[in-house]
C-alpha cells in the first residue's frame, strides 16, 4: 500500500472517533478521481492509485519530481511556485495533459490549500484530476452539429451559397443599411435560361453541375462584403454594397 509521505504528510487526529491514517489512506485510493499532494514548488508528495492509472505513473518513480514531469503539460515552466492568491483555487481548471505513454487526454483539475497541522510543517497543495476526454468529444461533436445545422439553416445545400433567409439577414444589416441610404448598393440579378432544357435533355446531373458552376463563378467574383446567394431553382442574386456607379459593378477587378 502506497502511504504519504513522512515530511510534511497527512497526520492522525489524536481520538478514537477520527479515522486512522491508514484508512484514509485507504478511502483516498479507492478515489475514481486522481488526488496528487505537491509542495508550494510543485513537487509531488504522494498520489492515488487513480493518479498513477491516469498518468500511467507510479508514485516512486516521480516522488520529489515537479508535476509538470507528470503531466506533460508544456505550459507550465519546469520550475513553477503556486501562487496561494492565484485564482486556480477558485475555480476548475482544463488542461491537455499526456500521459507516460504520450496519448493525451483532457484533465480537469481543482487545486485546494492543505494547511499545515503543525508548526514545522509547510503548506501543501491538493490537485484533484478527472479525464474529461469523452465530455470534450461530444461536447465538440454537438457543436460541430449546431455549426452545421446553422450553415443549413442560411446556406443553399447544393451551391453552399447564402439561401433567402440569408440574404434577408444580410439585407437588414448596418453596412447595408448605410449603403442604401447612400445608393450605392450594387445589385446583380441572374437566371439562366434553357436551363429546363438542360436537365430534360442531359439529366438532373447535368443540370446540378451547371447551378454549381455558376454559383463558383459568383462566388470567385464576390468581394469580401459581398453576398452571393441562390434565390430560387435557377436564379441567383449578388449584392455588392458601397458600390458608386454601374460601371463599378461591371468592373471585373
Amino acid at each position: 500500500m502506497i502511504a504519504p509521505p513522512k515530511p510534511n504528510g497527512l497526520t492522525s487526529a489524536p481520538n478514537d472517533e477520527a479515522p486512522s491514517l491508514s484508512l484514509c489512506t485507504r478511502l483516498v485510493n479507492c478515489a475514481k478521481d486522481a488526488i496528487i499532494l505537491q509542495d508550494l514548488q510543485s513537487r509531488i508528495l504522494w498520489m492515488n492509485r487513480a493518479a498513477e492509472t491516469m498518468f500511467g505513473w507510479r508514485l516512486e518513480d516521480v516522488r520529489g519530481l515537479p508535476g509538470v514531469s507528470v503531466m506533460a503539460d508544456t505550459n507550465l515552466p519546469t520550475k513553477f511556485h503556486y501562487d496561494l492568491q492565484s485564482p486556480i483555487f477558485d475555480r476548475f481548471v482544463v488542461a491537455c495533459h499526456k500521459r507516460r505513454d504520450g496519448s493525451e487526454f483532457w484533465n480537469q483539475q481543482t487545486f485546494a490549500k492543505v494547511e499545515p497541522i503543525h508548526e514545522d510543517q509547510n503548506m501543501m497543495i491538493l490537485v484533484s484530476c478527472r479525464d474529461i476526454s469523452e465530455q470534450v468529444q461530444t461536447e465538440t461533436a454537438l457543436r460541430q452539429t449546431q455549426e452545421e445545422l446553422r450553415h443549413a439553416a442560411y446556406h443553399d445545400d447544393l451551391t453552399g451559397l447564402a439561401n433567402r433567409k440569408k440574404l434577408q439577414g444580410y439585407l437588414e444589416t448596418p453596412l447595408v443599411r448605410d449603403a442604401l441610404k447612400k445608393q450605392q448598393v450594387g445589385v446583380l440579378q441572374l437566371d439562366l435560361d434553357k436551363f429546363k432544357e438542360i436537365n430534360d435533355s442531359f439529366g438532373h446531373a447535368a443540370g446540378d453541375g451547371t447551378l454549381i458552376h455558376v454559383a463558383e463563378a459568383l462566388r470567385r467574383s464576390s468581394g469580401p462584403q459581398d453576398l452571393a446567394c441562390r434565390s430560387g431553382g435557377d436564379e441567383f442574386v449578388l449584392i455588392c454594397p458601397k458600390v458608386a456607379s454601374i460601371e463599378a459593378l461591371s468592373d471585373p477587378g
